[in-house]
């Protein structure tokens, strides 16, 4: 082989070398590029999943807030009408001789109104009269905590409300219950007030339509469920 051949070879050589090299160089640079491309992707979808997510659940807590605000406001608008029914209640109590037995609870119902239903509850936490047959003997003594309550109230003076609320037995509807105790401390006399309003705000303020309302906007809430 001659010395010219030997150059020509050498450069060849050399040529394919570079060559080689100028390709692992450009496949870094793109390998480098792209997973540079990806983290970065990666980091801006975990950035907007979380701000999305506590876009969502910031929503959620807003609305569950105004719905419990305007509850409470509906509730607290009752409380003077309740306090007048149970005061009605007393009166009828105390004409009695401050005997249950011989109340009219019928007449007291019907001055008060068909959406109202009054409850006599003794010493032992029972209902031993009411104008809501459905809960009729009921003995609270089963709620160890509520019985606590009715026994402070029986034991105290003054009105007291609860909160708008599902009754246990009958229906299952939803009512507004209050609570005076007897001067004599024997008995507490409750009354329960039940309104179509009660339904319509309900479907307003609904957990469930509001907050398929707000998740509806983030793409990854699969479902939700609401636990009462």
């Amino acid at each position: 082989m001659s010395e010219k051949d030997q150059d020509t070879g050498k450069t060849r050589s050399f040529s394919t070398i570079l060559l080689a090299y100028m390709i692992l160089l450009a496949l870094c640079i793109v390998g480098f590029m792209a997973i540079n491309n990806y983290l970065y992707a990666q980091n801006n979808f975990e950035r907007e999943s979380n701000l999305l997510q506590e876009q969502t659940e910031h929503n959620i807590i807003e609305a569950m807030r105004l719905k419990n605000g305007v509850w409470n406001f509906y509730d607290k608008t009752l409380n003077d009408q309740m306090k007048e029914g149970l005061l009605l209640v007393l009166q009828e109590y105390n004409q009695t001789g401050s005997d249950p037995e011989r109340m009219n609870l019928t007449v007291a119902k019907t001055t008060l109104g068909k959406n109202y239903d009054i409850y006599v509850i003794n010493e032992s936490g029972v209902i031993i009269m009411t104008t809501y047959a459905p809960e009729l003997g009921q003995d609270f003594k089963s709620v160890p905590y509520f019985y606590e309550y009715l026994t402070k109230i029986r034991n105290s003076e003054g009105f007291f409300a609860d909160h708008i609320v599902r009754d246990r037995l009958g229906e299952g509807i939803l009512r507004k219950f209050a609570y005076m105790p007897t001067p004599d401390h024997r008995y507490i006399m409750e009354l329960g007030f039940a309104s179509n309003a009660f339904d319509e705000l309900t479907f307003e303020l609904a957990d469930e339509a509001k907050i398929q309302q707000i998740v509806s906007v983030n793409p990854y809430v699969e479902n939700f469920t609401i636990y009462n």
